[in-house]
């Protein structure tokens, strides 16, 4: 199946830009569609920087799980995830620790979509998941999260 009819299959509509894709595009990703590359180069006539803004973002998040697996930290549950692409927190673990797990947590339909697809293409099913969950809602969070069985309280 093409990517555009498998994430076409699961409802996500690739002819209008979306944030979580304009997002992986600043980053140099490539879970983004001509239609997400428009929006942004357009917001960038207006906002110059927010391409560099994402950028040094995704590098703090580097840090910070660089940091936390040099501390022993080997679990983590990452909170309006976007789309797990272009360095996203299982890519850096798993670089310093293989079996380091990862729970993405999305409510946004289009960004769990995506997520979905890409982590079934590049991820390890019994340590990189992705819910579709309001991190509103904490206890359905936690819930879910350890439902997976991919972290170990």
């Amino acid at each position: 199946m093409s990517d555009e009819r498998a994430f076409a299959a699961r409802g996500v509509d690739l002819s209008r830009p979306n944030p979580a894709r304009v997002y992986d595009w600043y980053l140099g990703g490539t879970a983004n569609w001509a239609v997400d590359r428009e929006l942004g180069a357009q917001t960038l006539k207006v906002f110059p920087l927010t391409k560099q803004l994402a950028q040094a973002n995704r590098g703090f998040l580097r840090k910070a799980v660089r940091y936390s697996i040099a501390q022993g930290i080997t679990q983590f549950l990452d909170l309006g995830s976007g789309v797990p692409t272009a360095g996203n927190v299982h890519e850096v673990a798993d670089e310093l620790d293989p079996e380091s797990r990862c729970v993405y947590v999305d409510a946004e339909p289009v960004a769990f979509a995506h997520s979905q697809i890409l982590l079934e293409e590049h991820g390890d099913p019994r340590r990189h998941v992705i819910i579709q969950e309001d991190l509103r809602n904490v206890d359905a969070v936690w819930r879910a999260a350890l439902e997976t069985g991919v972290l170990d309280p």
